[in-house]
């Protein structure tokens, strides 16, 4: 099992998507989205949408509901476990053994 420490928001891509889709949005959003790109989310819960499933969001006071997931990136750097066996002890005869 892997523990995300952070996922950050795409605000540029995010912005960019709200101007292609030509939906309803104030150019206030697209200048949060914009000045929050690759921000550390604060809180994030997963919802599905017309059998979809996006993310509502929370940075600081700004709150995005319904991002599509393509928007969430985070860095995974996999740890590998160092096992130490014991080794021959290099003391020549320790405690008179052989």
């Amino acid at each position: 099992m892997t523990k995300l420490k952070k996922i950050y928001f795409d605000g540029k891509g995010y912005a960019q998507d709200l101007i292609d889709r030509k939906n309803e949005f104030s150019q206030e959003e697209v200048d949060i989205a914009n000045k929050l790109n690759f921000t550390p989310i604060d809180s994030i819960s997963f919802e599905n949408y017309q059998e979809q499933t996006y993310c509502d969001i929370k940075i600081g006071d700004n709150y995005f509901e319904a991002i599509s997931i393509e928007y969430l990136y985070t860095s995974i750097t996999k740890k590998t476990k160092t096992i130490l066996y014991p080794s021959h002890n290099p003391t020549p005869n320790p405690g008179a053994l052989y």
